[in-house]
Parts: structure tokens; C-alpha cells; sequence
């Protein structure tokens, strides 16, 4: 008896790990499966929009929160990301290319954000 107080996990935990890892990974894949690509980024500092980028247009766009912060937004085949950054943790460019709706990136120190919208604003 001793043995089975001892033991940690049950074969229905493991059972229930499993389905829970299913679920999620399902959840994951069907999100990207059939959730559009945006087609434009909105670029906003200090809560104010700023730019608006449309994603089949590649090239790279400088944004200043106007108190020395920079970040350098590249746009290249339909994705957007931070490559360049003066924030000291450079957060924002370890956040990946975005291109689906709703995905966004992040630079608190720079007080900016990138919202990928589903159409032009």
C-alpha cells in the first residue's frame, strides 16, 4: 500500500495529459490553418496611431517615440518584425515575423506596438 501513496502520477493523469496536449495541439493548428494572413500592420506609439504598413510591400520603416526610443520595422514576403531596436532588453525583436490578424509586437521601453489587421484601415 505503501508503494501506490508514493506514486505521483496515475494512468489516468497520464491519460488526461495526453488528451489536454491533443486539444491544445488542435486548437493551435486550426488557428493557423484558417485564420486569415492580415494585410496591413498598424503602428501605434504613446497610444497614437503612427503608421499604417501594408504587408505586400516590402521594405524596412523607422519609428521614433519622438524622446530617442527607435525601433526598425522590416517588411518582407507578407510578414512584419523588429529587426532593429535601442530598448536595452530587445524584447521586441526576440517576438518573430507576425502576419496573421490580430498578432501584435510589442517594445514597452519604446512605448510602440504593431497590430496586424485583417484589411486596410
Amino acid at each position: 500500500m505503501d508503494s501506490e501513496k508514493k506514486r505521483l502520477l496515475r494512468p489516468g493523469d497520464l491519460i488526461l495529459f495526453f488528451a489536454l496536449l491533443i486539444i491544445a495541439g488542435g486548437l493551435l493548428l486550426y488557428s493557423r490553418l484558417f485564420q486569415d494572413p492580415g494585410l496591413t500592420a498598424q503602428i501605434s506609439v504613446d497610444g497614437k496611431i503612427v503608421k499604417n504598413l501594408p504587408l505586400d510591400q516590402d521594405g524596412e520603416f523607422p519609428v521614433e517615440n519622438g524622446q530617442g526610443g527607435f525601433n526598425l520595422l522590416t517588411v518582407r514576403d507578407g510578414q512584419i518584425w523588429c529587426s532593429q531596436a535601442t530598448c536595452p532588453d530587445h524584447l521586441c525583436m526576440k517576438q518573430g515575423k507576425k502576419q496573421m490578424s490580430n498578432e501584435t509586437i510589442v517594445c514597452l521601453p519604446n512605448r510602440m506596438v504593431v497590430t496586424i489587421l485583417e484589411g486596410s484601415p
